[in-house]
């Protein structure tokens, strides 16, 4: 007969394998391409909740509202810019029916700014964890170029990673090991 450890650590070892097997555990940061800004590296405005509870996401957590405080909180993602260029700007998020349907993000660029908004209750519909918000210009530097808001929301928002792919980069966010490459000798 199991003890009650063993039978837990079986039963966290079989959400695992599942998870593993369907592709739905979280995505780590360096596995995608482009500039990646993670909800741990956001400046929150207003008290976020860390969250695993869902399991596609990226990096260590998401972080949600909790559904109250509405207007008061935001995630503000700073990005390094290397060179001028155009750049898609993804967001990722995961998605529920207890979710917004009208999730602010501003987006800072060369030219201005824009204000896009997320349907939350959707699934993101780039490999399951990012949604496009469109091509726009940046100019090499640090920019605050990122913010997802509770402004006007009613349910719950979350916010997770920010992805820009400059223009011209493969359409899948995930990057492909390489057949070729050998591993190295000690």
């Amino acid at each position: 007969k199991l003890s009650k450890e063993h039978t837990v650590q079986i039963a966290a070892l079989k959400r695992k394998i599942n998870q593993l097997k369907t592709g739905t555990g979280p995505t780590p940061v360096d596995s995608l391409q482009g500039i990646v800004v993670d909800d741990l590296q956001a400046k929150l405005k207003g008290e976020w909740m860390q969250s695993t509870s869902n399991t596609r996401y990226v990096g260590g957590n998401y972080i949600h509202d909790g559904a109250v405080g509405k207007g008061e909180k935001s995630a503000a993602y700073k990005i390094k810019i290397p060179e001028d260029g155009k750049f898609e700007v993804r967001v990722s998020y995961n998605h529920d029916d207890n979710r917004d349907r009208r999730v602010p993000v501003l987006i800072r660029h060369a030219d201005g700014e824009v204000t896009k908004y997320i349907d939350q209750t959707k699934k993101p519909p780039i490999d399951g964890h990012f949604i496009s918000l469109g091509t726009f210009d940046f100019l090499a530097g640090e920019w605050e170029a990122v913010v997802i808001s509770t402004k006007g929301t009613t349910q719950h928002v979350i916010a997770d990673a920010v992805q820009f792919l400059p223009e011209g980069a493969p359409v899948v966010a995930q990057k492909k090991p390489n057949p070729e490459q050998k591993p190295v000798k000690p």
